[in-house]
């Protein structure tokens, strides 16, 4: 076999290689959304009926709520609010490489929060708020950082905030009054230097005001 016929074979070898890889991330992804589903024990308006595993080619022309890249056909998108879901979060959902926003507020989903959510490492926004959810606040999302949204607001959350939140240094908008949140707020908050809205009210927190809310415009912070 000539140079060039080596040259083609290997470059073909390559492409297969790719787009068995895609297959596979993409199968991850569906298969991670089937689980959520599975998790969802009421559905009253029907948005999730085409998650299915026979519809699994079509996920992202034709599964409600969910937005892919198009150049990979990978999940980067869920936006499920205020479809009156019940159920709990699936924890398979932190295999979702690639999610940039998840959004499944005013809905009654129950339950923790999931520490494998730590592993959404592209994750911007985070909207959990006005749900039934109950635990702790994992510290795992602080493994998070490019976070800019964290929106935990009305539900039934307890301890404290966790001091690791600090990392999250591109955090914008950090919500979470009306839970049931003990303690003082971290000063390694103060890391947060993009802070735009901090919401803690309806909480039981206790302690000094930090100085760092300061900074953040006063309209937008909620004590």
């Amino acid at each position: 076999m000539d140079s060039k016929n080596v040259i083609v074979m290997m470059l073909l070898i390559m492409a297969t290689s790719v787009v068995a890889a895609k297959t596979i991330s993409n199968k991850r992804d569906w298969e991670a959304l089937l689980l959520l589903r599975e998790a969802i024990t009421a559905d009253p308006t029907g948005s999730l009926s085409n998650w299915t595993r026979e519809n699994s080619q079509n996920l992202c022309s034709s599964w409600y709520g969910i937005h892919c890249r198009k150049s990979t056909k990978r999940v980067r998108a869920i936006i499920l609010p205020g479809l009156q879901l019940e159920g709990t979060l699936s924890l398979s959902l932190g295999s979702l490489s690639l999610l940039r926003s998840f959004n499944i507020s005013d809905n009654s989903l129950k339950g923790g929060i999931p520490p494998e959510f730590g592993r959404l490492k592209a994750l911007g926004t985070l909207d959990l708020s006005n749900n039934l959810l109950s635990g702790y606040i994992p510290k795992s999302l602080s493994n998070c950082t490019r976070l800019r949204w964290l929106g935990l607001a009305q539900n039934s959350l307890a301890g404290s905030i966790p001091t690791e939140f600090g990392r999250l240094l591109e955090l914008e908008h950090l919500i979470l009054s009306g839970n049931v949140l003990n303690g003082s707020i971290p000063d390694s908050l103060s890391n947060c230097t993009s802070l735009k809205e901090f919401s803690t009210g309806s909480n039981s927190l206790s302690g000094p005001i930090p100085s760092f809310l300061g900074l953040v415009q006063p309209q937008m912070v909620e004590y």
